[in-house]
This record gives structure tokens, C-alpha cells and sequence, in this order.
């Protein structure tokens, strides 16, 4: 029989116009009569749907709401590529975060920090470093401990705008770590159990599902290694009274990886109705009829024998179910219980949380054909929704893969070749039309005996497209992209039935309700404080001054009325401000002055048990790993790193690193000084009775006395007075509380010491407003002060949390004789690593002693959003 076809839906045009105030606008409006059809009906007459009846439809309608929405902020997805999967303590992780649009997988964000920590299984974070973007994306390192114990840890990556949403959606990797030391402890659970886990190369750990709303769990609580769970989905969301319907369904064990198993479906009346077995990873499918008023439920026998009865999600007695299935094009196939009008009913189809067509049902409508040409890769995301309540009824999930992927090429320059020796690789990135395709890629070199790859461990296709839209674990997602085959596809079809959607809230989105944003995009650092009276009273004609004296820094502002006071600066990490508030008569005195401390997103079960295993042949290659590791008499030669300064592309605002002259630096200023050799000549054994014995010339302890005749001790410079002293960086006033913690100070805890007297220039240095004099004092290393006094409350020394400088990978150069006959052993694991990789060129490095066979990973986005990955293995052993 014939067909005839309507269009229902125009295509909108994929455009990204950037406000960094408002957030990112996703849409663009359609070119005039466009009609492109990306929905069509089947069996019903032909019709136009023209641009100016859109507003009327409910397209425009749910069009305009997610506009509306993402005006407010777009989600953000970082991913983080490393140079290898497992490491030694000691050694240096190599990264490059790749932040992108989550909607779009676009860039620019306006997000310019990144954040990257170390957590081990206890959820304490070991190492936290921020990333300044440069022009070619965020790229940095982290150094590992020496003494870490060998086991798994987390790498954990955010941004600040990420902190609005779930922290399941911030980038996580478990990373292996062995400590190649003898008699190196290693990293245990709470319960005593070995932290690696051995299991075969096939097997990887999943954890349980998110969609709780169409699960039903078994009835008893697993007690034993040997049970298992398993859970149905139902197609569309619920079981319904509306003939043959798709159920699937996903086995796990009680260690939390995935369990195949067999079984039959019965009713209430223990009628058979179907047979079940899994297909891949513990997941299947089967086909039931349900019966309302009528309770079903399956006995399930997984391999090694043990048997569950288990409950299916009961029939509910209204809704509407959505079926959908790929032949060439996605066919839906809608229907509604009779309570259900369908003239209230619309579908919607969105791609990664952008909304590409919606329409009305018509009476007797129940078909719909999908055009998959016009879908975004990634998950694709179809609702029956109730137009008039505005919430969805039946939802599905289909995973759409990239149609016009990017084509990336690398070629070595020779095909075997000795220890030592240069080699070249010619790299080549294109779009599918053969053209250069520009973005941020990285490639990293590894040793393929020392350094194996887990086959289907996630990578930056599987995470980008799928697993970071999805909440939980998924085993084994690059399995998934690793061809188009019909199977790997049906597979895949089986992860979109039962991992469940939780990134995009539909109903939100329709009925105006609005994600709160307590965090904003992190485009300048920003330090936050609370100026008050001592007695906690507000005070008025406030000045602050911060100074960076490691810079010769100062910057000077004034406050009216407020009490709360913001700084904004980019400066690395180790930076130290001086802070100082004046009242309006430039003195500190009855000034209270407090800075914000940084705070950062918990942590909460960071690496769970079931994570915790490694395959076979990974086990194996790490301990020669380790072995190899610990041959290095000099581990620094592995992966040294150089400085280098930030992109010439770094706005104004940053603080850069000036070279301060000697006689500007902290406590070397020309000024009377004493040294611990000079200390040593007196017997004195305080600092205040040195003072008294002239160890500091012109410095002296004096007194006097006020209108009341009380006597009172103040520090002398050359006839004037000291009005501050500088401990180890902390300042405390020269009152008779100060004098008297020189008092507490014994000699032998000094390294030095110094002043400068009032009006010297030399004191504009340290850009200290109102103060008379100035007496410098610091501690030798590993000393402090026994009985601190509390210090100046309106000064204080504040080292925020700054960007981690940029370092280079070092790799090695044997160009002349000298450097080839280096007694010192090459053993490099990771032979190159460059996070700057262009769409063409060629790069270089030199083999390490080991010739062998290496293994060379490119990943990267393009600026056209398609998100590559490539990997070859190179062959550089003699014949």
C-alpha cells in the first residue's frame, strides 16, 4: 500500500551564539520556509507547516522553554585525557582537560579554571591543583608522593560552574598506583581486603542503575558472594494494558559486575508465559502482553547455579507506552490508554539536552518517523509529553552515533630502528570530506610491553557521547564505539533501555522551574573578606591595600559602608598577599579584618569497592612496570619537567611573575641585619634581650610614660619608633603584647633578623601604609613560636589557592656522543606526551634503551564537535 507523508517538524539550523552573562543561546532561527523534515507522520495527508505557523505550535512553545533555560547557564563537561592508564609512585600524571559545552560539545566556555584532584578509597583528597586555561585548552600535571601505598585511586576533575549540578557528573577515573619500593605498604579496605582485585581480561565492574521509578529489586537482601540482583525496564518507563511490550532487564553481582543469567516469566497464577536470557554484560530483553489487575513475576538462574524469584514492575492502569526501533530510520510507535486524550499528547526529540523537534499527536496518529540524518551524535532522548500538564509520559533512549566522524592518521618516519635514536610521526587530523580539521588534541607515546591498555576502559568518545550523560558506572563503555556492527549496536541498545537519563530534567524545563546557580563560571579568581569593628560593629571609610611583596605589588581600595569586601586576581599557586585595612586616619588600630577560606565539594564514596580490580594481563604489565621503575638510579630523568611562563594570549589582569631584586626581597632589604653566626656571639637568650644588648645597631628597647605616670616599653630605630613586627610573615603589633612575645622568642630559634626605620624608602617595599617602623624576624625551618600572642587583627598574610604554573614533558635528546653513551638508563614509560597537537605537522622524540614496540593514542575535539580518537601500535625493534 502506498504512503503518504506530512512534514510536520522544520529543522532548526544548529547555530551557538555565545553570551557570557546570560549563557549560551543554542538556537538559531530557521532560514524562511525552510523544510527539511526531521519528523514525519505516516498514513495521513500532506501538509506544510511554513515558519509563521511556528509560534502557534508547540514546537516554538518547547523551543522557547529550553532557550529560556539554558540563558541561564549550560551544563559543562570536562573530560581528562592522561598520558598512560597506570603509574608508580613518584611518577608525574600528564593530563590535558578537554572543557566543552555539554549541549553542543562546542567551544569556548567562559569557565577559565579547572580543577584536578587525587582521592584515595578513604574519600581524603591527596592532591588538589587548579589549571589556568591557555590557548590550546587546559593542560598541566600532578605529581604523585613518593610514599603513596600501592592500590586505586581517583582522579577527579570539576569546574566551578560543574558544582550547580550532581557531583556524579564530574569527571572520574580510577587510576591503579604500585610503589615500586621494598617494603612498600599497600592501600587496604576498611575490611582488611587486598585493594586489587585479579579478574579475567574480559571482565570490568558495573555498578547498579539510576532508574529507580520502573525497577523492581529482589525481595531479600543479597547475604552471600554468590546471589545477585536484577531489575526490569519496561519500554517507555511502565508496564501497560496495551498489548505486546518490550521489557529489559540488567543482572548484577552482589561485587557489583554483571552476571549472565537465564529464566522464565510467570503470572500470578504461575502460568508460563516467557522465556529470558541475557546478551551482553547481564542485560536482555523479552517481549510480554501485559494483563491489567494481573502481577507477573521471573525465575532467574544465573551461571553459577543460584536462583531468584523476582517481581516485575506491577501494570499500572493508565499511561502511555513508546516503542521505538531502527529500520534504516527510527520508527516510534505510540499508544495511550482510553483515559488518555491524544490530542493532548506531543513527542519530543532532543540530542544531548538539545531539543530538535516537537509536535502535536492528531487523532488516530500513532506512528512517527525519524530522520537520523538531522540527529546530534550521542544519546538521543524521545518523550511523549502531556502538552497540557506539561510532563512526560513514556520516555526512551537511543544512542545516535557521529555519521561524519573526524579522520586522524600517524605515520612513522621509520619502521625499526635502535635504542636512542630520533623518530618522527606524521599526524594528520581531517573532517570527513578530507579537509583539515582544526580543535584541541593530544597524543601520548607509551611503551606497549610496560603500559597495556584495558581494551574497553573508558576514553574521551565513550565518556563524551554516553557515559557523561548518564549517572553510574558503565562496564566497559568503549566496547560500544569499538565498530557499527548490527550487534555492538543492539548492545548498545540494551545500555540506553537500562541505564536510565538523569542530566536533563524535562518536566523542569517545561514548567519554568529553573536550576539554581549558587556557583558562577570561574572567570577570574576571586577572594572574598569581612571588614568589623573589634567589637563587632560595622565601620565606615575602610582602605585596603593588598600587596604581592614576592612582585613589588600594590593595589589600594577604598570602602565606604560595606562590611563584605571582594578581591579579584588570576596569580599562581605560592602566591602571598599582605593585607592591610586603615581606617580614615591611616592607622590599623580598632580594625577587625577576615578572609574567606576556600571551600571544595565533598567527596563521598570516591573509588567504591567494585572498581577495585584489574585484569590479568594489566596485572601482569604493571609489575613489570614497577620493575622497571625501580631500576632508575636517577627517577628524576624518567619525567623531569621545565618551567614555562603562561600563554602570551594571558589577559592583563594577571599578576606574571616579575624578577624582584635582592635587595627587594623578603628580609633582604638594605636594613640592619643579624645573621645566626652573629646571634651566636651573644649570650643573650631571648630575642628581647638581644635587643637589649645592641645585637640589632640603632635598634633599642626604651620607655615611656603617659599622662598617668604609667611606664610604658616601646622598639626604638635611630631615634623612631617601631610600630610593626614581622614574624615569619606574621604581623603583630610593637605594643607591650608584642615586646613581650620577643620575650618568649629564644635566639636559637632565629635565622635572622633585620629592621627598618621610619620614613627609610626602603619600607614603600613592603607598601605598609601607617606604619612608623618596621622589625623582621624569621624562624629557622621547622620552628614556630611556642606561645603566639593573637596577631595584628587588621593585617594579616593570605596565601589563597592559585593556578598550578604550567610545566613542560621533558623528553630527551642523544645528539651527540656524550648524551648517547649516558651511563644513566632510559626506562621511560611514556616516550612522548604533547597536549598540542595541530591538524597537521610532524613531532619528534627519541627512543628510550628499550627498543620495543610503542603504542601512540591521539584524542581531541575539533571545532566542529566531533569528538576522535585514535590509536596504532608502531613496531621500532630491529630486524
Amino acid at each position: 500500500m502506498a504512503r503518504t507523508v506530512i512534514s510536520c517538524i522544520v529543522m532548526t539550523c544548529i547555530l551557538s551564539v555565545t553570551q557570557w552573562d546570560a549563557g549560551t543561546l543554542l538556537y538559531g532561527k530557521p532560514p524562511h520556509k525552510q523544510q527539511k523534515t526531521l519528523l514525519q507522520s505516516i498514513g495521513q495527508t500532506q501538509i506544510r507547516v511554513d515558519e509563521e505557523d511556528l509560534p502557534k505550535s508547540f514546537y516554538k512553545f518547547s523551543l522557547n522553554k529550553f532557550i529560556d533555560t539554558y540563558k541561564k547557564g549550560v551544563p559543562e563537561k570536562l573530560y581528562l585525557q592522561l598520558d598512560k592508564p597506570y603509574y608508580c609512585a613518584g611518577e608525574t600524571v600528564w593530563f590535558k582537560g578537554y572543557l566543552l559545552n555539554a549541549v553542543t560539545l562546542s567551544y569556548p566556555r567562559p569557565t577559565r579554571f579547572i580543577y584536578v584532584e587525587l582521592v584515595d578509597k578513604r574519600d581524603s583528597v591527596l592532591r588538589r591543583i587548579k589549571v589556568i586555561e591557555t590557548w590550546n585548552g587546559f593542560h598541566n600535571n600532578l605529581n604523585l608522593p613518593r610514599n603513596l601505598p600501592s592500590g586505586h585511586y581517583l582522579l577527579r576533575g570539576y569546574t566551578q560552574w560543574m558544582q550547580n549540578e550532581d557531583e556524579a557528573f564530574f569527571f572520574k577515573k580510577v587510576i591503579p598506583i604500585v610503589n615500586p619500593a621494598p617494603h612498600a605498604i599497600a592501600d587496604t579496605l576498611s575490611d582488611g581486603s587486598s585493594p586489587v582485585k585479579t579478574l579475567s581480561s574480559t571482565e570490568h565492574p558495573i555498578a547498579t542503575t539510576d532508574r529507580q521509578q520502573t525497577t523492581a529489586h529482589t525481595s531479600e537482601t543479597a547475604d552471600n558472594q554468590d546471589d545477585f540482583d536484577i531489575q526490569f525496564f519496561p519500554e517507555g518507563g511502565h508496564l501497560l494494558p496495551l498489548g505486546a511490550q518490550v521489557v529489559a532487564f540488567k543482572a548484577i553481582g552482589t561485587d557489583g559486575l554483571s552476571v549472565e543469567v537465564t529464566g522464565k516469566v510467570f503470572d500470578s497464577a504461575g502460568r508460563f508465559v516467557t522465556e529470558l536470557a541475557s546478551i551482553h554484560k547481564g542485560m536482555g530483553r523479552f517481549s510480554l502482553t501485559p494483563q491489567y489487575g494481573q502481577r507477573y513475576y521471573a525465575e532467574v538462574t544465573a551461571q553459577n547455579g543460584t536462583i531468584r524469584k523476582v517481581e516485575l514492575p506491577e501494570v499500572e492502569r493508565s499511561g502511555c507506552s513508546l516503542t521505538v526501533a531502527n529500520w534504516r530510520r527510527l520508527l516510534c510507535y505510540m499508544s495511550a490508554t482510553p483515559d488518555l486524550d491524544p490530542e493532548r499528547l506531543a513527542i519530543m526529540i532532543l540530542c544531548r539536552g538539545k531539543i530538535l523537534a516537537s509536535e502535536e499527536f492528531r487523532k488516530n496518529e500513532w506512528f512517527k518517523e525519524i530522520d537520523t540524518d538531522y540527529l546530534l551524535p550521542g544519546i538521543c532522548h524521545i518523550l511523549v509529553v502531556d502538552r497540557v500538564a506539561k510532563i512526560p509520559l513514556a520516555e526512551r533512549l537511543f544512542f545516535i552515533r557521529d555519521k561524519q566522524p573526524a579522520r586522524v592518521s600517524v605515520a612513522a618516519s621509520r619502521k625499526h630502528i635502535a635504542a636512542r635514536k630520533e623518530i618522527a610521526l606524521d599526524i594528520t587530523i581531517t573532517n570527513y570530506r578530507g579537509v583539515p580539521a582544526e580543535g584541541r588534541f593530544a597524543v601520548s607515546v607509551t611503551d606497549h610491553d610496560l603500559v597495556r591498555q584495558e581494551p574497553w576502559e573508558e576514553n574521551i568518545q565513550s565518556y563524551l557521547l554516553m557515559s557523561s550523560d548518564l549517572k553510574g558506572h558503565i562496564e566497559d563503555p568503549a566496547y560500544y564505539f569499538k565498530d557499527n556492527d548490527p550487534q555492538t549496536d543492539y548492545k548498545l541498545d540494551l545500555l540506553m533501555l537500562t541505564q536510565g537519563w538523569t542530566r536533563f530534567d524535562i518536566k523542569k524545563v517545561l514548567l519554568d522551574i529553573y536550576p539554581e546557580h549558587p556557583h558562577p563560571p570561574e572567570v577570574t579568581q576571586k577572594f572574598t573578606g569581612t571588614i568589623s569593628g573589634l567589637s563587632g560593629k560595622q565601620v565606615k571609610d575602610v582602605s585596603l591595600v593588598f600587596s604581592i611583596l614576592r612582585y613589588n605589588y600594590s593595589k589600594r581600595f577604598h570602602l565606604k559602608d560595606s562590611c563584605r569586601f571582594s578581591y579579584t586576581a588570576i596569580i599562581p599557586d605560592s602566591t602571598v598577599f599582605l593585607v592591610q585595612a586603615l581606617n580614615k586616619k591611616e592607622r590599623m588600630r580598632g580594625i577587625q579584618l577576615t578572609m574567606d577560606q576556600d571551600t571544595f565539594p565533598a567527596v563521598r564514596n570516591a573509588v567504591p569497592s567494585c572498581l577495585y580490580t584489574t585484569s590479568n594481563e594489566v596485572a601482569a604489565a604493571m609489575q613489570s612496570y614497577a620493575d622497571n621503575y625501580r631500576q632508575l638510579t636517577t627517577p628524576v630523568k624518567q619525567e623531569p619537567t621545565l618551567p614555562k611562563l603562561l600563554a602570551a594570549s594571558a589577559p592583563p589582569a594577571v599578576v606574571r611573575a616579575l624578577t624582584v631584586p635582592k635587595e627587594r626581597r623578603f628580609f633582604g632589604l638594605n636594613a640592619n641585619t643579624t645573621t645566626p653566626e652573629h646571634l651566636s656571639a651573644y649570650n643573650a637568650s631571648t630575642a628581647l634581650d638581644a635587643l637589649k644588648e645592641g645585637i640589632l645597631p640603632g635598634v633599642s628597647l626604651k620607655y615611656t610614660t603617659d599622662a598617668n605616670g604609667k611606664r610604658h616599653r616601646y622598639l626604638d630605630c635611630l631615634g623612631k619608633p617601631i610600630g610593626l613586627i614581622l614574624i615569619d610573615s606574621m604581623p603583630y603589633a610593637a605594643d607591650n603584647d608584642g615586646i613581650e612575645l620577643l620575650n618568649t622568642l629564644r635566639v636559637s630559634m632565629i635565622e635572622s633578623a633585620g629592621a627598618i626605620m621610619a620614613g627609610d624608602p626602603q619600607l614603600k617595599a613592603y607598601h605598609l601604609q601607617g606604619v612608623s617602623g618596621l622589625l623582621l624576624v624569621r624562624m629557622k625551618s621547622g620552628e614556630a613560636l611556642a606561645q603566639p600572642i593573637a596577631p595584628l587583627p587588621s593585617m594579616l598574610m593570605f596565601a589563597p589557592f592559585g593556578f598550578k604554573q604550567e610545566t613542560e614533558f621533558y623528553s630527551p635528546k642523544y645528539e651527540t656522543a656524550q648524551q648517547k653513551n649516558d651511563p644513566v638508563p632510559d626506562l621511560r614509560t611514556t616516550l612522548y606526551w604533547n597536549p598540542e597537537i595541530h591538524a597537521s605537522g610532524t613531532v619528534s622524540f627519541y627512543t628510550g634503551d628499550r627498543p620495543a614496540v610503542y603504542d601512540v593514542i591521539l584524542e581531541g575535539v575539533t571545532k566542529n564537535n566531533h569528538v576522535c580518537r585514535y590509536i596504532t601500535t608502531i613496531d621500532l625493534r630491529p630486524e
